[in-house]
């Protein structure tokens, strides 16, 4: 004879129990055999340091966020107790898989454009072992409009489990955060007036601006002035500008320069 006992909750552990069985024969005579149980529940368990089970990176050097700033590389690590059993270890669609003391990695991990690299598990002393990858930001990633959910930050997870030889699991994650940026602007010089002959004021003003547009690049129609793109020939947009003309031009890798031709030469204003 053989016998299984099943528990009612087979992810519990619990004391000796004792079971009484007796054995008959025909003509009445029995035997009593007692059976005890025992279960110890050891589930595998995943462990992160402080601060480990998130990714934040930055697609350019000016987060929208603002505050403090991330790269667009890293590492990072976590900790998973098998208990000395064989078992794998899923991060994303891709599988670590533990047995007879070592690990075989297979398949890929990622979100929202950052990859996971140069995955490994090592057992560690204390019969534990140390899951450790490096991550990287692969390009621009597409966020939402303007006030939208996923204007600034684009955020997802990389999904974590791991299951024993026995059944057991244990599940976990690592929050993906990709900080959006934003183009950046520089005003290297400022138009101001200069006095010509019979004091009369010169009729352009101009200066020039540099622009980093970051990590997305710059939009088809990259300028605009209260929502007008103006018109554009060549490498030179004009705008209208309170009954004046103002001219930008593109000079090449970022750089601009303007002049603003106002309705009026011969008269004084103040800060446009």
């Amino acid at each position: 004879y053989s016998y299984e006992y099943q528990p009612s909750d087979p992810n519990k552990s619990f004391g000796d129990k004792h079971f009484t069985i007796t054995a008959t024969d025909k003509d009445g005579d029995s035997t009593a055999v007692e059976i005890t149980v025992k279960q110890d529940f050891n589930p595998s368990e995943i462990e992160f340091v402080t601060g480990s089970d998130q990714i934040v990176v930055d697609e350019g050097s000016q987060p929208e966020h603002g505050g403090e700033a991330h790269g667009q590389s890293g590492n990072g690590s976590f900790i998973v107790d098998l208990h000395g059993e064989n078992g794998t270890i899923k991060i994303g669609d891709l599988t670590i898989t533990i047995e007879g003391g070592k690990a075989t990695v297979d398949g890929t991990a990622s979100v929202n454009g950052v990859d996971l690299s140069n995955v490994g598990a090592v057992l560690g002393a204390d019969g534990k072992w140390t899951v450790s990858y490096d991550y990287a930001l692969k390009g621009s990633q597409t966020h939402g409009a303007d006030g939208t959910a996923t204007d600034a930050t684009l955020t997802g997870e990389l999904p974590i489990t791991v299951t024993d030889a026995t059944g057991g699991t244990a599940s976990g994650s690592i929050k993906v955060d990709v900080h959006d940026d934003v183009p950046v602007v520089t005003q290297q010089a400022k138009g101001e007036p200069t006095e010509t002959d019979a004091d009369t004021a010169d009729s352009t003003l101009s200066g020039s601006f540099e622009i980093s547009f970051g990590a997305d690049g710059a939009a088809d129609a990259p300028l605009s002035i209260g929502g007008d793109t103006g018109t554009k020939e060549g490498n030179k947009t004009t705008f209208d500008v309170d009954g004046g003309k103002l001219v930008v031009t593109d000079n090449g890798d970022g750089n601009y320069s303007y002049e603003y031709q106002p309705s009026d030469p011969n008269k004084s204003f103040g800060d446009k």
